[in-house]
Order: C-alpha cells, then sequence, then structure tokens
C-alpha cells in the first residue's frame, strides 16, 4: 500500500463492509511519503458512511470500480475518491481499495467555470441589447464539455445496471450476455469521455479510444482463470467522433470474441491490436493466438461478427477481411480517411 500511494501520491485506504450495508471499516491506510496527506492522523479503525463516501458503496453494488466521486473524510475535508473492487474466489465484493485526492484546485476551477458562465451569458445579454451579434465559442464549448460529460456519466450508468443485472444472474449464458453489453455501452462512454476534454473538438485519438475498449474488455470479460494479454501498437491519429464511435463498437466485438472462443481449454493467451495509417484508408488489425475457427459456419451464428460486418461496411464505408487457422485468427477492417 506505502508503495501504492507513493506512486499515486495520494492517500490510499482498505475499506471492509459491515452488514448493514450503510457503514465500512477501515482496515488498512497508507499515506503518501513526501507529498501532500489529507489526513493528520490515523484513521484505522473507523466507519466510513454512505453518505460520506458514496463511491465506496457504489462499488460494493456493482462490483464496477468508480472514479472521480466526491467524498467527505472523517476529518470533514472535501476529496475525491476512486475506488476499485476486492473480491473473494466468489466474486463477492468484500472490500474496496481507495485512492483519495484533493480537490481544493478542483473546485477553484469549477468555480472559474462558474464564473465563466456567468459572464458569457451577460455578455450575450449586452449583444442582443445593443443588437449586435457575436458567435459564442467559448461558451458553446464548456456547454459541449458539459453535455458530453453528462452521457459520458448516463452510459457508465447504465453499465453499472447491466453489469448488477449479470451479477444477479444464475444462468452463466445470461451473465455472458449482459458483460458483453456492458463493454458495448462502455466502448460508447468512452467517445464521450474524451470528447469531454476536447470541448468543440470533434475529432479524438484512435489510439486512445481503443485502449479504453482494451481496458474495458479485460476487466469485464477476462476470465479470472485464464491469463490473456491484450496489447495495442501501431499508429495514433485523429478521426471523427462518429466514425471512432462505430470503430470502437468493431473493437470491442472482435476483443470479445476472441476472449470468449479463442483459447478454449487453455490459461492464457495473447491478442494483438495493430492501428496502421494510409493515405485514402485506414484499418485496424486484431489477432489472437487461439484455435481458430470456421468462418462459413460461425459468421452466420455468432452475433459479433454480424454487428462488425454491418457496421464496417454502412458506417465506416470499409471492409472486413479474416484469415484463421491452427496457429490462430487474424481480422482486419479497414475505413475511409
Amino acid at each position: 500500500m506505502q508503495y501504492t500511494a507513493d506512486l499515486v501520491g495520494g492517500d490510499v485506504f482498505i475499506n471492509c463492509f459491515y452488514d448493514d450495508g450503510e457503514r465500512s471499516l477501515v482496515v488498512a491506510e497508507a499515506k503518501p511519503l513526501g507529498d501532500y496527506s489529507n489526513y493528520s492522523t490515523c484513521i484505522v479503525g473507523e466507519d466510513a458512511y454512505i453518505e460520506n463516501e458514496p463511491a465506496v458503496f457504489a462499488v460494493r453494488a456493482t462490483g464496477l470500480p468508480v472514479r472521480d466521486l466526491r467524498a467527505t473524510t472523517q476529518e470533514n475535508k472535501l476529496v475525491r475518491q476512486d475506488v476499485i473492487p476486492i473480491k473473494n474466489s466468489g466474486g463477492e465484493v468484500y472490500a474496496v481499495l481507495v485512492r483519495e485526492k484533493d480537490v481544493s484546485e478542483m473546485l477553484r476551477q469549477d468555480r472559474k467555470y462558474d464564473e465563466l458562465v456567468r459572464m458569457m451569458e451577460k455578455l450575450d445579454q449586452m449583444v442582443q441589447k445593443n443588437g449586435a451579434r457575436t458567435e459564442p465559442l467559448q461558451r458553446d464549448s464548456l456547454a459541449a464539455r458539459e453535455i458530453h460529460h453528462r452521457i459520458k456519466n448516463n452510459l457508465q450508468m447504465v453499465a453499472s445496471i447491466l453489469n448488477m443485472q449479470a451479477r444477479r444472474s444464475d444462468t452463466p449464458e445470461i451473465r455472458s450476455i449482459f458483460k458483453e453489453n456492458v463493454c458495448r455501452v462502455l466502448s460508447f462512454a468512452a467517445i464521450h469521455e474524451t470528447l469531454t476534454r476536447n470541448g468543440l473538438e470533434d475529432d479524438v485519438s484512435i489510439l486512445g479510444v481503443v485502449d479504453k475498449v482494451r481496458r474495458n474488455t479485460m476487466i469485464y470479460t477476462n476470465h479470472a482463470e485464464k491469463h490473456i494479454d491484450i496489447q495495442v501498437t501501431g499508429a495514433d491519429f485523429l478521426v471523427p467522433a462518429d466514425q471512432a464511435t462505430s470503430i470502437a463498437l468493431v473493437v470491442n466485438e472482435l476483443l470479445t470474441n476472441a476472449v470468449k472462443h479463442a483459447f478454449p481449454g487453455r490459461t492464457e493467451g495473447l491478442i494483438s491490436i495493430v492501428l496502421s495509417r494510409g493515405t485514402q484508408y485506414s484499418s485496424v488489425t486484431v489477432s489472437d493466438n487461439g484455435i481458430g475457427f470456421d468462418r462459413a459456419s460461425d459468421q452466420k451464428k455468432n452475433l459479433g461478427l454480424a454487428i462488425v460486418d454491418m457496421t464496417v461496411r454502412e458506417q465506416l464505408r470499409g471492409r472486413v477481411q479474416i484469415f484463421s487457422g491452427e496457429e490462430g485468427s487474424k481480422i482486419r477492417f479497414d475505413f475511409k480517411n
């Protein structure tokens, strides 16, 4: 824990839960050496309550990581928490790992944001009163960020609900279907998360988007008993947001299929994603070292491959190439620049 606190430059805790669902107990802590800590005393042995630390209890309810949510410390300071679940062998969340960071600078930025919005509103009123017109680009940029931020949050909430439904199902097939849809929703959320930082800029980093899809796949579809490594390499370039959404969906389907079907009876595997930039068309190649598949029979009954084919043809104006054999599979799709 001390290494983790030093690495992230923030306070780190482990909380275990009471049975009442409204309290957790701080059982371990670490403060960053040489950096600012939000605590003047040790809080091991103290309780954390649901109204003060909602992220902690949201993780217990959903089993999903929660990031950048406000909380109030035992010393009555405002912080933001990143929380990830600690699960037992049965997949139940019995504790959480919490990282806290000071939000004083964020609060100052929020106040500047509010002041800027009020200033732009007053400016618009003055302009309208004088009968002149102007392009309120700065205000529109702020509004665009806020819209994308809200969409991202809503999509993440949908993903959390789907994951809760998966956990409550007793049928492995149903759980798998829910997990696949969690990844689909989060692939859309990844685009809006990027656009939250871009404002009016409508282009996003293809490498950043694909890497977010990779991380989501490893979290939500990678089986605990298997060690499947997913790597992303190649060129990074900007693509329009609507195109990035389609690319993210296609990559998600290909990764989900590979994790689910490429390594039966094996405890480890490798999936590689390569991004290539071209003059008229660019491409993404997803390959694995699994057992391969029969394209003629599998493509007809595989929903993921059907989504891939339709999305590439209709949305990306490209084509899909599939190579599969005993040494694994390679699927390449291209899209118009």
